[in-house]
């Protein structure tokens, strides 16, 4: 989970959270979630602007924000914009293991990665797993199947947010 507060005019104390997580009850990869509550607010009745990135199974990118309809009069809209790969370019999308099993096929050894890559990785990460095992962290577990950890909810109740169901 990912939290930050804007540090500028129009986002200060603008709450920005993104909830990676495998076997989710979403199949999206990562469902980036941006509140957006702007500090000239015309209204106090303005739905939650938010910014929607998926990334499996249904790559795309969805930006939800309010707007002022055209005219004299100050009326308030809620306007989507939606970008969806596969439906903007017509294809279906291949899962990701089936683009890495082609590509090994074709021998394109692009998106693997090479034995020096992977032997600093496991450079980087083993005093971390090895701190782990001797601390034995609290650490916010969840079942497969469910929106994530409660305490992640609990952590955005503290400021007032909440996790936008995918």
């Amino acid at each position: 989970m990912i939290i930050g507060d804007g540090q500028t005019f129009h986002f200060t104390f603008v709450p920005a959270n993104a909830c990676p997580g495998e076997s989710l009850k979403s199949q999206s990869g990562l469902n980036g979630c941006l509140i957006v509550c702007s500090a000239l607010a015309l209204t106090e009745s303005l739905d939650e602007n938010s910014l929607v990135i998926r990334i499996q199974p249904d790559e795309g990118i969805t930006l939800k924000f309010d707007s002022k309809v055209p005219g004299q009069q100050t009326r308030i809209r809620s306007v989507n914009m939606d970008f969806r790969y596969g439906a903007s370019f017509g294809v279906q999308l291949a899962e990701a293991y089936e683009r890495l099993l082609l590509d090994c096929i074709l021998g394109d050894s692009t998106l693997y990665a090479r034995r020096d890559m992977t032997e600093r990785g496991w450079e980087i990460v083993t005093p971390i797993l090895e701190e782990w095992e001797s601390t034995k962290p609290d650490f916010s577990n969840y079942e497969a199947g469910t929106w994530g950890p409660k305490a992640s909810d609990e952590l955005l109740a503290r400021d007032g947010n909440r996790w936008r169901r995918l």
